[in-house]
């Protein structure tokens, strides 16, 4: 949107009014669309993530070789339960 000649140009019709503030409504539900959408890809990787490097830390205090692999199965059911929510959260913005 441009601001800077806004108040030299006349008044506009309220159809062009209409107009941009759906094209304004359109944006911002893409926006945040997107935001949703670059942010499921973290959401898988970090779980898995987080649970390997826990689980190898607690292995290596504790002299145990299960740790690992139960955090990293955690952190994947974690990691999507979050999507889904985030999906549903998207499915209700629409």
């Amino acid at each position: 949107m441009d601001y800077r000649f806004k108040y030299h140009r006349g008044r506009k019709a309220p159809e062009e009014l209409q107009g941009e503030k759906k094209r304004e409504a359109d944006t911002l539900l893409r926006t945040r669309g997107l935001a949703i959408g670059l942010s499921i890809p973290m959401s898988l990787l970090s779980g898995p993530l987080a649970g390997w490097l826990l689980g190898s830390w607690l292995d290596r205090i504790f002299h145990t070789g299960y740790w690992t692999l139960t955090l990293i199965l955690l952190g994947t059911v974690a990691g999507l339960k979050l999507v889904i929510d985030m999906l549903i959260k998207l499915g209700k913005q629409s």
